[in-house]
């Protein structure tokens, strides 16, 4: 079950993504309204793996296009330059795609995951400062419901696998006399 997490300013605006939601044909008790009144325990933040995984892609790519450029180079100057023959070229080729592929993985990993966090940590200060969440979860209507979501101007739109307990660094009793003040 994916779930689909709309931040509105207003909390008008998240229940009438709320309601849009339930007309698009998802369940009424699989769509709920949150702010940050709700209790800590039930708090809840998007997991990253979506954007952990598009910058893992696109890091990817981009180190075996770059590294697959030089390695033609290579290949080219190989059999021109000293005259190797075309089983040696085609090893050195692969060993540039090769150095691509895994510099590309380890940058895209390590991108990755500072991106993600960087989202999480933008979710949670736009959650505490007052903004309202519309959560649907749904995997039918999941794309549907977050193309809506940016449509009705929601700050931010996640879509997750699941609903991640918010990981708290202090007590939810300390917080929630915090949030009253």
């Amino acid at each position: 079950m994916k779930t689909v997490i709309g931040v509105f300013d207003q909390r008008a605006q998240a229940e009438a993504m709320a309601s849009a939601a339930i007309s698009l044909g998802v369940p009424e008790y699989r769509v709920e309204v949150m702010d940050r009144s709700a209790k800590p325990d039930e708090w809840f933040e998007p997991e990253g793996r979506a954007v952990a995984l598009r910058t893992l892609r696109s890091f990817t790519l981009m180190g075996v296009a770059l590294f697959g450029v030089f390695g033609l180079f290579t290949l080219y100057g190989a059999m021109v330059a000293t005259g190797a023959p075309l089983n040696t070229a085609l090893t050195l080729l692969w060993v540039f795609l090769v150095v691509g592929l895994l510099s590309g993985l380890f940058m895209g990993w390590v991108k990755g995951r500072a991106d993600a966090d960087d989202e999480v940590h933008r979710f949670r200060e736009a959650f505490l400062s007052g903004k309202v969440l519309t959560v649907v979860e749904t995997d039918v209507y999941a794309k549907a419901v977050a193309q809506r979501m940016r449509q009705q101007a929601a700050r931010m739109v996640f879509v997750s696998r699941e609903r991640k307990p918010w990981r708290l660094a202090v007590e939810p009793e300390a917080l929630a006399a915090a949030a009253a003040h």
